[in-house]
């Protein structure tokens, strides 16, 4: 009994001690004393070879905090972390006493709190957040560190922008965590088959439901998990729709702003290397994959127009922007849909473009300038079907380099068009319907940047015939203007091309941007220009009027 009460002294006056030591040197020396922690209890068994932890809370200290922020040298993502009741099993504790190493078999959580605060930079580059790395600070203290594996169960992790001026708060609930082999020590830090000391982090989040900063979209997710091991983050049905519906989302916006919805029943990166997006806000993959992607728009153009300057908005030019480096060598498109749909102002009628089957990729995603200087260009080569009928190839072309200016060039090909295709289209669009009109072939060419575009198009054709179409302002019925449809077969548009051997082109068709609209729009304004060159007679009729309306 003597021999049992003492064993008690012992491990409640020095072993436990000896642990709550050990801890605070992991905790804060092993952060460069960024961190500090408190800790309710420790219930060490000796025999069980255990230590039973309560109300641990780990969180930043705020002197040491704002020390860095001042220097710049905050890491790129902060953390607290609170665990009610953890379980440290099969430890050496004789061995964590007189060797200063630390042998667990399993630690293991049952719930756990974790907030993650990103620090947004462009580039960590020229900053040393690194410091000291984790073996190196441990010293002398504790001398090395070996976990089998870490399990942590039903977490409820938050993750934010400790940035105010671009906040977002997002919260997932029951995540779950798996943690392999963590060796620290100079071996296991020169090790490369180890991400973060571990040879494998396995990561689920399940049923996720979190909202965009405005609160316009709702984005949900079936299942997203990551894998160190495999260095694969895959999310099954990762769907974004909006929040409202059409009346309410126009109603709340208050313009014609594009409503989109997308859905990626699987999104998959290949290669994607997490210790660069936690130390350095880079996004980094070799690949993404999209499998069977959706992506609809839609644009009521009945809502008061938005004027304000699009300047600034291409693609390449967002890219540029942001607070975080993208490194991604190609994106693959399997079985894609793209689907457009506009209200017009004038019929109420809507009319919808429709790219289905798409395949093909995207190289070089980036906005790092070392990637840029290597290779300037930002291609995605598409290939697929318009309106159900029509083959279409695409190549878009981003000078990264010149992503001030937006310098971009298209390049597409199309082939067997007919009327079919183009009266969902021309008739709540245009007023008009295609009575008969066969494209052979058209290939089409713009070059520009964010002001003007010039392009050219040649377009074989035979039986262009059209039927113009009034809209009844007090029934809101559809009539065909016959008189104005027979002469303009007549006078103004060519049924065919060639004719008369002779085969009209469209050569540096000159095209100014409208500023608030947008990339989309001056490509399409350019293609539109270079058809009325080569189906319209009239000189008078080709000019652009665009200008003339304020």
């Amino acid at each position: 009994m003597i021999v049992a009460i003492a064993f008690q002294v012992f491990i409640d006056r020095w072993l436990e001690p000896v642990i709550h030591s050990r801890l605070k040197t992991l905790i804060v020396s092993g952060s460069d004393s960024l961190y500090t922690f408190q800790l309710d209890d420790i219930n060490v068994n000796f025999w069980a070879s255990s230590v039973e932890i309560t109300n641990l809370h780990i969180h930043v200290d705020s002197l040491h905090y704002a020390q860095r922020e001042k220097a710049g040298t905050l890491p790129a993502l902060t953390s607290e972390i609170s665990v009610s009741k953890g379980s440290i099993n099969d430890i050496m504790l004789l061995q964590l006493v007189l060797k200063k190493k630390i042998t667990i078999g399993s630690i293991t959580s049952k719930s756990a709190g974790i907030t993650l605060s990103r620090h947004f930079r462009k580039s960590d580059k020229k900053i040393n957040t690194d410091n000291e790395p984790l073996w190196k600070l441990l010293q002398p203290d504790i001398q090395a560190i070996n976990i089998n594996r870490i399990m942590l169960n039903d977490i409820n992790l938050t993750y934010s922008n400790a940035d105010s001026a671009r906040a977002f708060h997002w919260k997932f609930e029951h995540c779950s965590a798996t943690i392999d082999n963590t060796k620290v020590d100079s071996l296991a830090f020169a090790d490369t088959t180890r991400t973060l000391y571990t040879k494998d982090i396995s990561i689920l989040f399940n049923k996720i439901k979190l909202q965009t900063s405005d609160a316009l979209y709702a984005i949900e997710a079936k299942q997203l998990r990551y894998s160190s091991k495999s260095q694969s983050l895959i999310a099954d049905d990762l769907k974004l729709n909006p929040v409202l519906g059409q009346q309410a989302f126009y109603k709340k916006i208050g313009y014609d702003k594009d409503r989109f919805a997308l859905n990626f029943p699987k999104l998959e990166f290949i290669n994607f290397r997490l210790p660069l997006f936690i130390k350095r806000n880079i996004i980094s993959a070799d690949t993404i994959e999209m499998t069977k992607p959706r992506v609809s728009v839609y644009k009521d153009r009945t809502a008061p127009a938005d004027m304000r300057s699009k300047y600034g908005k291409y693609p390449q030019q967002l890219l540029s922007k942001l607070s975080f480096i993208i490194q991604v060598k190609q994106v693959k498109v399997t079985d894609g849909l793209v689907t457009y749909t506009e209200k017009n102002q004038k019929t109420k009628m809507e009319g919808k473009l429709i790219f289905q089957n798409l395949h093909g990729k995207i190289t070089n995603l980036t906005n790092d300038d070392e990637w840029i200087a290597n290779n300037s260009k930002c291609i995605a080569d598409l290939h697929g079907t318009f309106m159900d009928r029509s083959s279409i190839h695409s190549i878009f072309t981003f000078y990264l380099n010149q992503a001030k200016s937006g310098t971009f060039e298209v390049k597409a090909d199309m082939e067997k068009v007919n009327a079919a295709e183009l009266n969902p289209i021309t008739l709540p669009l245009a007023q008009a319907t295609v009575k008969s009109f066969d494209i052979k072939e058209l290939h089409y060419y713009i070059k520009g940047n964010e002001r003007t575009g010039i392009g050219n198009l040649s377009m074989v054709y035979n039986n262009l015939e059209i039927e113009l179409k009034k809209v009844d302002e007090d029934n809101g019925k559809i009539t065909n203007k016959g008189l104005a449809s027979f002469l303009v077969n007549k006078l103004v548009v060519y049924p065919d091309n060639p004719m008369n051997n002779r085969e009209r082109k469209a050569v540096n068709v000159r095209t100014e941007r409208i500023p608030h609209k947008s990339f989309f729009n001056l490509v399409w304004k350019t293609l539109y220009a270079s058809v009325k060159d080569i189906t319209i007679r009239l000189d008078s009729l080709k000019k652009d009027k665009s200008k003339k309306k304020k």
